[in-house]
């Protein structure tokens, strides 16, 4: 995978043109994004499988973007099935996260279609699928099944999990909740930690712990959610203690005025 294919980029000493694009497939098959120098930034319309790599690269959703979905199933099936199997689930997550269900699904099916047994990464696929038709509770259970089996795709797991335990308004079970703040700790330099960190903040939030919830959000996007979430179901005592002790400097307009109307509604009307 991409760790080997580095090191063995590393044992060559002359320099040929393939090098920077290997290195940086290599670091895609791992679950890095190239970051700023992204060679295949706008490449999903490409035909080709330059539009599979680069919806795995894509530093940000691709809702709304035009994604040449026929190349993306094509350079997919044509991949060897360990392939399929390591990078499926991430691709079908950012399909569905881009509103592409159909392809989503054609990369499940690619899997499902060899034969053996597909682990924990097709059963991840699914439960996604599962959610997106609106089948929550086959959803959510598909995920915990996938988060009891310890494999690799449990944090992508845990991390829908909570998104859609915390859609439905509902918290995480105390187990789950130690699970995804162990896996957090472990993981600080994994692909999936920012998410994790946010994951946490948000889970740890609505089980009511603000203080705690603030202070492992990792950046000010995660803060923005918590803050959203202590306006909308966080206790009197709690938005008093936040919003007067350490009131946000940046906010979305929508959530100030959630806070202010919180504190209004308990007479600080100036605050």
């Amino acid at each position: 995978f991409g760790a080997e294919a580095l090191q063995t980029l590393a044992l060559i000493d002359d320099p040929f043109p393939e090098r920077e694009i290997l290195a940086k497939l290599a670091r895609l098959l791992d679950g890095a994004t190239p970051g700023n120098e992204n060679p295949f930034l706008g490449m999903e319309v490409c035909r080709g499988a330059a539009a599979l790599w680069a919806v795995l690269a894509a530093p940000d959703t691709l809702r709304g973007h035009v994604i040449d979905s026929a190349s993306i199933r094509g350079a997919f099936s044509a991949l060897p099935l360990h392939l399929r199997r390591h990078i499926g689930p991430e691709l079908a997550r950012r399909l569905v996260d881009a509103g592409d269900d159909a392809t989503a699904l054609a990369i499940r099916d690619a899997i499902a279609r060899a034969p053996g047994n597909h682990g924990a990464g097709l059963r991840l696929i699914d439960a996604r699928l599962d959610l997106v038709r609106g089948e929550v509770a086959a959803g959510e259970e598909g995920l915990r099944e996938v988060i009891s089996a310890s494999d690799t795709q449990t944090p992508g797991a845990l991390i829908a999990l909570v998104d859609s335990v915390l859609a439905r308004g509902g918290t995480l079970d105390d187990g789950t909740l130690l699970l995804l703040g162990a896996m957090t700790r472990e993981n600080p330099g994994a692909p999936e930690a920012r998410d994790l960190s946010r994951a946490l903040a948000l889970a740890t939030a609505a089980a009511g712990d603000f203080t705690r919830a603030f202070s492992v959000a990792p950046d000010a996007p995660a803060l923005a959610e918590t803050w959203l979430l202590l306006a909308r179901r966080g206790s009197d005592e709690a938005v008093l203690d936040h919003a007067l002790s350490a009131p946000p400097d940046s906010l979305p307009e929508a959530t100030r005025v959630l806070v202010a109307e919180r504190l209004v509604a308990r007479g600080f009307g100036r605050p």
